[in-house]
């Protein structure tokens, strides 16, 4: 575990939850490296049989944290540090979680916004509330769409959905995201728990080597 980030592991379930509720779970550089030691040594540790993501008081991620990596300080970012530090941090976490053999089982509710939507794309399974809130909101920020969003969008859902959630910056529900088969499957929300849990039972019974 590290700051925002609580893992541990419950019998056969490595549980990682993003905690950081006053900003909607938003990920800062510690969390994305805490995330991809996780699934790094998940990978490797024969005791876990699934991983299970999801966010603390409500949310699951509102993105990337950028207020705090601008906020001032003695020693000022350096012009391009975000993008610099994309290819070790954000885009390795979504390699990672695409490349372990270990299922993963993201856990939604309210906002999956940026790289929170794309952690929900990358898990194995999402299980989502109806009313979830999921956004692309780079492009209307002015920020080029990172984290394998775009390939992620169109592998999954094809070239037409991918271009109005990405360019028209269009927000879809859990309930609409089931229906583009963008995830696994939503739910209303007082089900939230229990249809992860059976999900997350099922995965853990069965062999995990092939399913790997």
């Amino acid at each position: 575990s590290v700051d925002g980030l609580v893992v541990r592991l419950d019998d056969a379930v490595l549980r990682c939850t993003l905690d950081r509720p006053k900003t909607r779970n938003s990920l800062d550089p510690d969390m994305m490296v805490g995330l991809i030691r996780a699934l790094e040594t998940a990978g490797m540790d024969e005791r876990v049989r699934v991983i299970v993501l999801d966010g603390a008081g409500g949310s699951f991620c509102a993105g990337a944290d950028i207020v705090a990596r601008n906020a001032p300080t003695e020693q000022r970012p350096r012009v391009g540090s975000i993008q610099r530090r994309l290819p070790v941090q954000a885009n390795r976490l979504m390699s990672l979680m695409l490349s372990v053999q270990t299922p993963i089982v993201a856990k939604v509710e309210g906002w999956a916004a940026g790289i929170g939507f794309h952690l929900a794309l990358a898990a194995d399974f999402c299980v989502a509330t109806e009313t979830a809130k999921l956004w692309e909101p780079f492009l209307t920020r002015g920020f080029t769409p990172d984290s394998g969003g775009v390939w992620l969008l169109q592998r999954l859902g094809g070239v037409a959905l991918a271009r109005d959630l990405v360019l028209l910056g269009r927000e879809i529900t859990g309930a609409e995201a089931a229906e583009y088969r963008l995830i696994h499957r939503a739910v209303p929300e007082a089900e939230l728990d229990a249809a992860t849990d059976a999900l997350v039972g099922e995965l853990a019974a069965k062999p995990t080597v092939a399913l790997g």
